[in-house]
């Protein structure tokens, strides 16, 4: 299982690089050296940012879910266009858009929706508005769930309480997926 990527960094004005931590952040998770990770652009303020961001060559989504408190950066890419494709900075007029990837296995689906039905419970193990839920799993075994970030053991034991047991089949891939809650 691959521990939590995310960096979280409490929100002191002057001392918090998001940039960096975002180029730490995926260059971690996709197993790319941080100097061939670059901004390409940047949506946000203070309290919520979604950042653009070419890892080694492959365009990625990042979000901050971490609400006003703290930064938690987790991989928000759902799809990608053309993953052999060369990236470059998209012109400030054009938007954006993107086909559709590899569809999501049902067993995966169901992680995500037993994951969605329960946000509110995780949230209020948290204490938080946002978070970034991964959950892994392996043929046979319980899924996995854990909170990316830094988290006390006793708030992480709490949210996979609040998720409850969830059993993969015998037959199904190996898998991780990362799912972000928020209150609406």
């Amino acid at each position: 299982m691959r521990l939590c990527a995310a960096t979280c960094a409490c929100l002191v004005a002057g001392c918090y690089d998001w940039q960096a931590a975002v180029r730490h952040t995926a260059g971690f998770d996709h197993h790319c050296p941080e100097a061939r990770v670059r901004i390409l652009g940047d949506d946000g303020d203070l309290v919520a940012r979604a950042v653009q961001v070419d890892v080694c060559g492959e365009r990625r989504l990042y979000r901050d879910v971490g609400g006003a408190r703290a930064y938690v950066w987790i991989d928000a890419t759902s799809t990608v266009a053309d993953r052999t494709a060369p990236t470059a900075p998209p012109p400030a007029t054009e938007s954006q858009t993107v086909s559709a990837g590899p569809p999501e296995s049902a067993f995966a689906q169901s992680v995500r929706a037993r994951i969605s039905e329960r946000s509110a419970s995780v949230l209020a193990c948290l204490g938080t508005d946002a978070a970034a839920i991964q959950a892994s799993w392996q043929p046979g075994q319980p899924v996995v769930v854990a909170v990316r970030g830094d988290v006390e053991p006793a708030l992480a034991a709490c949210v996979s309480s609040a998720v409850g047991t969830i059993l993969a089949p015998p037959t199904v891939e190996v898998g991780t997926l990362v799912h972000a809650v928020a209150h609406p």
